[in-house]
């Protein structure tokens, strides 16, 4: 009777370490979706900032018929806002009738 005992607790031994491996297994693909989901975020944000500023040199451009000579300029005539605590701004103004190039990049958190 001792026998059939100890097989029945290590069948429930096997059972309960297969359920916390698939519980381990289920709670890290949750951890790595979530993290894949706020990085995709980050970059949709990004996307929508560097677009904010284009809206704004292409506005003035067209407004003014020169593009503005640099980030303050918009901010200033043009209501841009930017989040300079989340992105590095790099705006450079090749000449007044020329796109000028613009790129942001995230900055460390």
């Amino acid at each position: 009777m001792a026998r059939v005992f100890r097989e029945k607790k290590s069948g429930g031994t096997i059972r309960m370490f297969f359920f916390v491996v698939a519980a381990l297994a289920l709670l890290i693909a949750i951890w790595r979706l979530a993290d894949a989901l706020g990085a995709n975020q980050d970059e949709e944000q990004m996307k929508i900032a560097q677009e904010a500023v284009l809206r704004a040199t292409v506005q003035c451009y067209s407004i003014e018929g020169r593009y503005p000579p640099g980030l303050d300029y918009l901010e200033e005539n043009y209501g841009l806002a930017l989040d300079r605590e989340k992105y590095v701004y790099y705006y450079q103004a090749v000449a007044e009738n020329i796109m000028p190039n613009v790129r942001l990049f995230a900055l460390g958190e």
